[in-house]
């Protein structure tokens, strides 16, 4: 058997061609490397991308960066675009010569924070989240990787120890809507494969990202929040940011909004 053989048996059984462009770019070729010749997993591994199942949750792994990292359907599927947010992280960490606690909202897989945490790792890193299972994804990608970051199940900031205090926050928070789509290869199906908590805020689209601010106020926490903001427009950025005092814009890319806030005396 060869590859076109099992290409076209798929076809015939499903009518849809492996070779076409229902596959979406590369994805037939990425596949094609992670089977090799095992012919019966290639065969499923194109009908479950076929399907419309995201190409990470196929392979089983996320390519963010220069990282390899497990994933499943327990976690989002960091957008690509989020790697600015990791380069603005890291270009400010790395000005840093004294230890800092940077911690990351809403870490999923861990994807960023490991990705910060690989260039910068004289920091003391504290991760959270509210899913139990997407942080026994992180937690596994960071033994893998051999990453010291502590990892808190936790909604905002409620689940981290008493007397916990951070210099530097960052988060990428989930904003918009079904109608915020980057690209024609992320429909609104590909973010509906994956756990709702993760994909859409409640309340509004920057609900979370305005629930983030007002957690830290109440904290009374002096400290540095990075949070991106995507493809949002400014009117509605600005709005979820009336609370913040001292607000920087960062626009690395197109569609890529980064907001610094800083608090208390910072």
């Amino acid at each position: 058997m060869n590859h076109e053989l099992v290409y076209n048996r798929i076809l015939s059984e499903t009518g849809l061609d492996p070779r076409g462009p229902k596959m979406g770019k590369d994805d037939l070729k990425l596949i094609e490397q992670h089977c090799g010749t095992d012919f019966n997993k290639l065969s499923c591994l194109v009908k479950r991308r076929l399907s419309g199942e995201p190409m990470a949750y196929v392979l089983g792994r996320l390519y963010f960066g220069d990282l390899e990292l497990l994933i499943d359907k327990r976690v989002y599927i960091t957008d690509p675009e989020a790697i600015w947010l990791v380069k603005e992280m890291v270009r400010r960490l790395t000005s840093e010569k004294d230890s800092k606690e940077v911690l990351e909202v809403g870490t999923g897989c861990g994807s960023l924070c490991l990705a910060v945490y690989k260039q910068v790792n004289r920091h003391n890193y504290t991760a959270v989240d509210i899913d139990i299972q997407a942080l026994d994804v992180a937690r596994e990608n960071a033994r893998i990787h051999q990453m010291d970051i502590q990892f808190y199940v936790s909604d905002y900031f409620f689940g981290l120890p008493e007397h916990y205090t951070p210099d530097i926050i960052f988060a990428d928070p989930p904003w918009g809507t079904e109608e915020s789509i980057y690209d024609d290869d992320r429909p609104a199906d590909h973010y509906l494969a994956m756990p709702g908590i993760s994909v859409w805020p409640f309340k509004s689209i920057t609900g979370i990202h305005e629930q983030i601010i007002e957690r830290i106020l109440e904290k009374g926490w002096n400290c540095e929040l990075y949070m991106n903001f995507g493809m949002l427009g400014l009117d509605e950025i600005n709005k979820a940011l009336e609370k913040a005092a001292k607000v920087v814009f960062l626009n690395p890319v197109k569609n890529v909004t980064i907001a610094h806030i800083r608090f208390g005396g910072f």
